[in-house]
């Protein structure tokens, strides 16, 4: 029988994904403490380069989903809000923040 994997999230489900274990109050170091495990690995889940199953389920957990196909499958049926495209307070009137008193 084949391996079945989850799905792969987009760059934007993993924006939105980062963006909600920010809001949980957990961020990817968090998560990969707590799991023993190292940042990267979580970051690489979050950003597609592989699976876990193990990660997968804690990232969906933290953030309220019973799974992590229910919650990309929700994303992708756009039953659930986007992470706003620019955070408030990095640009003003379109201009990128500048760094360096000037």
């Amino acid at each position: 029988m084949p391996v079945v994997y989850a799905p792969t999230p987009s760059r934007t489900e993993a924006a939105w994904i980062r963006w909600r274990l920010d809001l949980a109050g957990d961020g990817v170091t968090a998560v990969a403490r707590r799991m023993g495990v190292n940042h990267g690995s979580v970051s690489g889940v979050i950003d597609g380069r592989w699976h876990s199953a193990r990660i997968e389920a804690e990232i969906a957990r933290v953030i309220g989903w019973p799974s992590w196909t229910e919650m990309l499958m929700a994303l992708r049926a756009e039953e659930v809000p986007r992470t706003p495209a620019r955070r408030a307070g990095k640009e003003k009137k379109g201009k990128p923040l500048v760094r360096g008193g000037r």
